[in-house]
């Protein structure tokens, strides 16, 4: 079949923009925090009906806290009739195509103070949306409403497979995608859509959290001499922590991909509380903080780092009277090779849509280090939208960056799953 004109493709997203922002904008106001998800799972299912797709709402698998890449999520206690669930639309192909997984998610963060939710006419981008979630990541969501739309209205049959991903608990760790992951779902190719400005990013970023207990000996600070202070003995593991820093810092620099960052990693403590009263020695303390890795490290990696460096500290105190754990985020680095077919067919279309668009590695973690870690398939990151404004008060999507985003996925589309 003929493909039709780009040009014909970017006027017909033209014409459809303001009815899907107004659908956005709706979803948008719809509570779709950690066990609220349900009625914007159910919006966004119905979005995509009548549109040459199979869509349902897919639970998790049962067994799913079992699989060791699941993060636990014991705020879900609160909610006990909450269905975990995601979101899947299927077009199956004719035969012969490359498949294609298509990803996002639906939950967000709890709004800010001073939430924005306006629409605003901006005289050089055209209309914006100001709300929770507007790019991170319901406008990804809208976005592929858009794509799916024109390849409805063209007429345009694909080769290979092609599944939309619409997952929810990517917020707290990433257990929706993991749940497509653990129940079998795999294609040749995968792009997890978040707010990256249109860039593509076939590597990113790995984040792993840690916390610390640190037993002392308390003690009334006039004798404080008999003392054990946590704190102290906190202050000096830090210090060794931020050594381990340098070496991640040395050994991470002009890394390919990265290169453009400034501080591309990083070891940050974030909580250090000791004691219970100013004139006694610390009995006790609690350090939590988070490292930044580049793919040059798997996030095991740094926590066999984290653990040696305090199983071999030279305080002998530190040794035998701490503990560390990883109870919270973790999430894995990851990168492909960056001439893959996949983002270098994505870059192409991108080029050809009109979208500035480089190749290079991001400095956040998303769900796409699951893809690539758990389920071993190339992966990249792209879509509109700017993550610095995500999770703050004046989170914000343009229309025509949705629009710009749309022209280079449906052209990506036809490409890799070859039309036919």
């Amino acid at each position: 079949m003929t493909r039709p004109d780009p040009t014909d493709v970017r006027a017909f997203f033209e014409r459809e923009a303001a009815a899907i922002a107004d659908w956005l904008f709706a979803i948008c106001v719809l509570e779709s925090k950690l066990g609220n998800e349900a009625k914007t799972l159910a919006a966004a299912i119905d979005a995509f009906q009548g549109l040459d797709l199979t869509v349902a709402e897919v639970p998790f698998p049962q067994d799913i806290a079992a699989n060791p890449h699941h993060v636990p999520v014991p705020e879900l206690d609160q909610y006990p009739d909450h269905v975990r669930a995601n979101g899947l639309a299927t077009r199956t192909g004719s035969g012969g195509g490359r498949s294609l997984i298509l990803q996002t998610h639906l939950d967000v963060v709890p709004v800010s103070e001073g939430q924005r939710y306006e629409r605003v006419q901006d005289p050089e981008r055209g209309e914006i949306l100001y709300a929770r979630g507007s790019n991170d990541a319901k406008g990804q969501v809208a976005t592929l409403l858009l794509v799916m739309r024109a390849l409805t209205h063209f007429g345009i049959s694909l080769k290979g497979d092609l599944a939309l991903q619409l997952v929810t608990e990517e917020e707290v760790g990433g257990n929706g995608a993991l749940a497509f992951i653990h129940a079998g779902y795999r294609a040749d190719g995968v792009v997890v859509m978040e707010p990256s400005l249109a860039q593509i990013h076939p590597a990113n970023r790995g984040a792993l959290w840690f916390q610390i207990g640190i037993e002392g000996v308390s003690m009334h600070m006039g004798r404080m001499h008999e003392g054990v202070s946590a704190i102290d003995k906190g202050i000096a593991l830090i210090a060794s922590f931020k050594e381990y820093e340098k070496e991640l810092v040395a050994m991470s620099k002009g890394y390919h991909g990265f290169e453009r960052y400034d501080h591309p990693v990083q070891l940050n403590v974030g909580i250090f509380q000791g004691g219970h009263w100013p004139s006694a020695v610390a009995g006790e303390a609690v350090i939590e903080g988070g490292v930044g890795f580049l793919p040059n490290k798997a996030m095991e990696d740094v926590r066999a780092d984290l653990e040696r460096i305090v199983a071999t500290h030279p305080d002998d105190w530190i040794r035998n009277h701490t503990t560390i754990a990883f109870n919270k985020l973790r999430n894995d680095s990851f990168e492909i090779p960056y001439d893959h077919p996949l983002p270098t067919l994505l870059h192409a279309a991108a080029r050809q849509a009109g979208v500035a668009s480089e190749v290079f590695g991001w400095n956040v973690s998303c769900d796409a280090r699951l893809y690539a870690r758990v389920g071993n398939l190339p992966v990249v990151v792209f879509g509109p939208g700017d993550l610095a404004t995500a999770h703050g008060p004046h989170e914000h999507f343009a229309v025509g960056d949705m629009v710009d985003a749309a022209c280079a996925l449906t052209q990506f589309v036809q490409d890799w799953c070859e039309v036919g």
